[in-house]
C-alpha cells in the first residue's frame, strides 16, 4: 500500500453553509469527508463537512472526486484538514489536504500521474 497526499480548494462553496461559518474556520481544522453516491452531477461526488456544515464539494475537475472517492473506498482512515483559508482572493477561498496511508498504487498513480493500471508515461514513482 501507498501515501496518497492530495491538496486543493474545495467546489460549490456558494451553495452551502460555507460563508455562514467562513469566519470560524482555522488552519488545521479536521474536516469530514462524506460520499455522495446520489448526485447526479458525480457518480464520486465526495461532501466536504466541517463541524456538521457542508463547506463544499471535493472538485471534479483533474479528476479529484473520483481519486478521493476510491481512497475512502481502501482505506476508513484518511485525514483530511483546512490547509490553507484565502480571504483576499476574488473569494474567499479554502483548501484542504488529505493523507491516506493505505491506498492502492492504482489510485496513487492516477492522482499523481493521470494514469490507469498498466498504462506509461515514463514517471516513476517513489514507494
Amino acid at each position: 500500500m501507498e501515501t496518497l497526499n492530495v491538496e486543493f480548494a474545495i467546489t460549490g462553496t456558494k451553495h452551502h453553509d460555507y460563508a455562514k461559518v467562513w469566519d470560524q474556520l482555522q488552519l488545521d481544522d479536521p474536516v469530514t469527508l462524506l460520499a455522495d453516491p446520489t448526485n447526479a452531477y458525480d457518480e464520486y461526488a465526495t461532501k466536504v463537512m466541517w463541524q456538521g456544515h457542508q463547506l463544499g464539494w471535493v472538485p471534479q475537475k483533474s479528476g479529484f472526486s473520483k481519486i478521493v472517492a476510491e481512497a475512502m473506498r481502501t482505506d476508513l482512515n484518511i485525514d483530511a484538514e483546512i490547509s490553507e483559508l484565502s480571504p483576499d482572493s476574488s473569494w474567499r477561498q479554502v483548501k484542504i489536504w488529505i493523507r491516506s496511508d493505505n491506498v492502492s498504487r492504482d489510485i496513487i498513480l492516477k492522482q499523481e500521474y493521470g494514469l490507469d493500471a498498466g498504462e506509461s508515461n515514463d514517471a516513476t514513482l517513489d514507494t
